[in-house]
Parts: C-alpha cells; sequence; structure tokens
C-alpha cells in the first residue's frame, strides 16, 4: 500500500473488508493502543519449542489447547482496542450496577468474546494467519518500534547520579 493510500485512509477513516471465517468484518487502521492490546495478548502465548519438521505435528498437538488466545488476537485487531475497551467498560457497567439484582442474569457473551469465540469455531489456521500478518503490516510496527527505543535511549542517558563537585 502506497504511502498516500494510507494517508487517505487514516484521514477520510475508511474501513476495508476483512473476511474470516465466512464472515466480512469492516476494519480501520490500527492505534498504537491496538499494538498495546495485541502485545498483551501475544505474551499469553505458550512457549513453542523448535522442532524438526518431523515433530512439528506434535508440537503443534501439545501447545493448540494453549491458544484460544489466538481468537482474542484476532478479535483485538478487526474491533480495535478502542472498540474492545468500550465493550469491556460496558460489560463492567452491566455487572456492577447497584441495582443489579433487578436485572435478570444472562450468559451472553460480549460482542469480543463472542468474535473471539466465533473466529476459533469457524476460521481456518490460514485465514487466521493471512489475517494476523496483514493486520501487523498494517500496524506500521516499524514506526512504534523507532518511537519506542528512541525514547527508552533517552531514558537511558538521563544522568542518575548527581555529581558533586569538589
Amino acid at each position: 500500500m502506497t504511502v498516500e493510500k494510507q494517508v487517505s485512509q487514516s484521514i477520510l477513516q475508511t474501513k476495508e473488508d476483512v473476511t474470516i471465517g465466512g464472515k466480512t468484518y469492516k476494519i480501520g487502521r490500527p492505534t498504537v493502543a491496538t499494538i498495546i492490546m495485541c502485545s498483551e495478548l501475544i505474551s499469553r502465548l505458550p512457549a513453542i519449542n523448535k522442532v524438526g519438521v518431523d515433530k512439528i505435528v506434535f508440537e503443534v498437538l501439545r501447545t493448540a489447547k494453549d491458544m484460544k488466545v489466538l481468537g482474542q488476537i484476532c478479535a483485538v485487531l478487526i474491533l480495535g482496542a478502542k472498540k474492545v475497551q468500550e465493550i469491556r467498560e460496558e460489560s463492567q457497567k452491566r455487572t456492577h450496577n447497584r441495582f443489579s439484582f433487578l436485572k435478570r442474569k444472562t450468559d451472553q457473551p460480549n460482542e469480543f468474546d463472542a468474535l473471539s469465540r466465533d473466529i476459533l469455531l469457524n476460521a481456518t489456521s490460514k485465514e487466521i494467519s493471512e489475517l494476523i500478518q496483514k493486520r501487523l503490516i498494517d500496524l506500521d510496527l516499524g514506526d512504534f518500534f523507532g518511537v519506542t527505543t528512541s525514547l527508552a535511549e533517552a531514558n537511558l542517558l538521563k544522568p542518575t547520579k548527581r555529581e558533586v563537585d569538589d
């Protein structure tokens, strides 16, 4: 995608169609908050051992039980951090309302949980892989990395101890 197209999409806030699990979703440009939220979720992935081609099936089967977080990562990439945060806040309001005992309790999942589950149930491994790869490219991780590393360097360079003149 050209820089001009990225700028025009950002200014116009155009949304792109992504199809996964037989459903099409309209998604906008990812924000820094989306990068942060994805990073939090990625940190929950299990460690995967580097194995030879002959043992890859066993390694996949060993770790697959702990990969439900992939659905959450995809849901964040589709909804965006802002929408996920709104969903969480709305869910908390419903459960912490002082008159909540008057409301009928339902076990309906919120939109984030429902999307995450739907992706795991209906999407193929290839679709999940393509979605994650495409969205990571859209995240402009190089720019984010540049900003964060330069700030980290600036933090390291600040004086930690005051020198005393004799």
